[in-house]
């Protein structure tokens, strides 16, 4: 059973087991140290590890056994693989993840603040931003 990873991954290399070692990667700053170390996007994990990754929605299954074993289907891969992507960009508060959920917004932009959030826009928001205008204008009609 096998499984993939949708994005990199931190690992504390430290108690990182012996299996994923081989897949670790060192991510260096400028001056050549090492800040942290990854599993890296794309990497392809086994076994009970696989399945555990994709029920938290940090792998999607590879093989037809792994999709079996997960017992979900395609779109509930999918909801829990963005409501993972939702913790990894920062999203903060039922407002904010229901926007990022529906594809409005895809996380904040430089400057944002928890009183003055900046949203990186997403696939659908052209959409919400016409529902927002359209509803000012009924407003200011009244």
């Amino acid at each position: 059973m096998q499984a993939i990873y949708l994005l990199d991954q931190s690992v504390n290399i430290l108690t990182a087991p012996n299996a994923w070692r081989d897949k670790c990667q060192p991510v260096l700053d400028a001056a050549g140290d090492v800040v942290e170390w990854i599993i890296p996007k794309g990497t392809i994990v086994d076994g009970d590890e696989a399945l555990l990754r994709v029920s938290t929605g940090q792998c999607t299954p590879f093989d037809e056994e792994c999709v079996a074993a997960a017992g979900a289907t395609q779109q509930q891969l999918e909801a829990t693989q963005r409501q993972y992507l939702a913790a990894s960009v920062g999203i903060k508060g039922k407002k904010d993840m229901e926007l990022f959920m529906a594809g409005v917004i895809e996380g904040y932009g430089p400057k944002t603040t928890d009183d003055n959030p900046v949203y990186l826009p997403g696939a659908n928001y052209d959409a919400w931003q016409a529902a927002k205008d359209k509803l000012k204008q009924t407003k200011d009609q009244v």
